[in-house]
């Protein structure tokens, strides 16, 4: 790697700038170039004729060499076709229906109206700052972020195929994220609910607030799924709805089945007494259909999320003088419930499907005080009588030796 001047006349090169006995042919139209190799092969560069410009852009390539290793130039693309390469990757590689449809809104409404005419490898920090500041505005945390990571992801995968020497959202921080606080319904409001529901929907926000499944998972049951014997509910896939012509959609349904949202979310869930009562009388009174499915239109075409909200869930907690509650509420109403009255933390994670314990203790953070003042008085009622009172913890050891 050299600094060296180049003549534009005679084609003259000097030797490097800060070499002894350096000699130049004078001409006033030689320019300052830097040469370096990549793959072995040297590379002249042409500067301009200001030393100064040189000087910068060969630390800007000794800087690239300590951080990424390498001095090899990265092909031009814009942004908007590097994404469209990496949503097609995300297609081919079998991204879910689901998550395809949140990756295409995020480029079509908010990643490629901003950066699709700007060349990838010229996005900067600043830019992506920029980006913030205006998406903030409009959307909350939690979404900004999301929207984020599909930039961060692309950005990855830019590298990996040789388009970006490294990822500019590394040097970024993200928003700092509020989680939305959940719904606990009392008991008079989930008596209200059901009370004010019709078949079969009473019966399916009855399996919501006794298991705490997902609204997908709830209406992707089918009845292989129901094990009366063991009083097990097997979730084993989740459905979803979304456009014909959709991103992961076979051109022929609004709908189609997919995996449950991790792998921890394919799980085995308790059936009580009383659940059980009301899914064998569904099963009485429903009629047979193709897709096997518990709960189903009368044509036998599974139940739209949406339409099962605005016209069934809503009108009937409405009835029951309700407001402010999402369906998802009722997954939150079962998990509080049951960590208030001291179910243990694993076993409520599991019953949840949750990747992990952690996660189940990040969502539901706020109970857990009580819970833990209810172990400590355990505890306290285990060991006071060990020491005695008023007698120190080394006489207390002695005397039982």
């Amino acid at each position: 790697m050299a600094l060296i001047k180049r003549c534009r006349i005679c084609r003259r090169e000097g030797k490097p700038y800060n070499t002894p006995g350096n000699k130049e042919c004078g001409h006033k139209e030689s320019v300052w170039a830097i040469s370096y190799k990549v793959n072995n092969k040297t590379i002249w560069k042409n500067i301009g004729p200001r030393k100064k410009d040189a000087l910068n852009r060969l630390e800007e390539l000794k800087l690239q060499i300590r951080t990424t290793g390498t001095t090899r130039a990265v092909k031009p693309i814009l942004f908007s076709e590097m994404a469209k390469k990496w949503f097609e990757f995300q297609a081919n590689y079998g991204t879910k229906p689901s998550s395809l449809s949140t990756y295409e809104i995020a480029l079509n409404r908010h990643l490629n109206p901003y950066f699709g005419k700007s060349l990838l490898a010229q996005i900067t920090p600043d830019d992506i700052e920029g980006f913030k500041n205006t998406i903030c505005k409009k959307l909350s945390t939690q979404t900004c972020n999301h929207i984020l990571n599909r930039l961060s992801s692309i950005f990855r995968y830019s590298k990996e195929l040789g388009f970006l020497i490294d990822n500019p959202l590394d040097r970024v921080r993200k928003f700092k994220n509020v989680r939305y606080q959940g719904k606990t319904l009392s008991e008079d409001e989930i008596a209200g609910l059901i009370k004010n529901s019709i078949e079969p929907y009473r019966t399916l926000f009855l399996v919501a607030i006794y298991t705490g499944l997902r609204s997908g998972e709830v209406l992707g049951l089918q009845w292989q799924d129901i094990d009366f014997d063991n009083n097990l509910i097997h979730v084993r896939r989740t459905l979803w709805s979304g456009r014909k012509d959709g991103p992961g959609m076979d051109g022929k349904n609004w709908w189609c089945f997919t995996l449950p949202k991790s792998a921890n979310s394919k799980r085995d869930v308790l059936m009580i007494a009383a659940l059980r009562g009301a899914l064998l009388e569904l099963k009485k009174r429903s009629m047979p259909n193709e897709l096997n499915l518990l709960f189903c239109t009368k044509s036998g075409q599974p139940i739209s999320r949406g339409w099962l909200i605005q016209r069934h869930f809503q009108p009937a907690l409405k009835a029951a003088g309700v407001t402010g509650v999402r369906f998802h509420d009722l997954r939150h109403s079962f998990a509080t419930i049951l960590l208030n009255k001291g179910i243990n933390l694993p076993f409520v994670s599991k019953q949840l499907g949750h990747a992990s314990v952690n996660v189940t203790v990040d969502i539901y953070h706020h109970i857990l005080p009580s819970q833990i003042a209810d172990q400590r008085d355990i505890i306290q009622s285990i060991l006071a009588p060990f020491p005695a009172k008023n007698q120190p913890l080394e006489l207390s050891l002695r005397s039982e030796q």
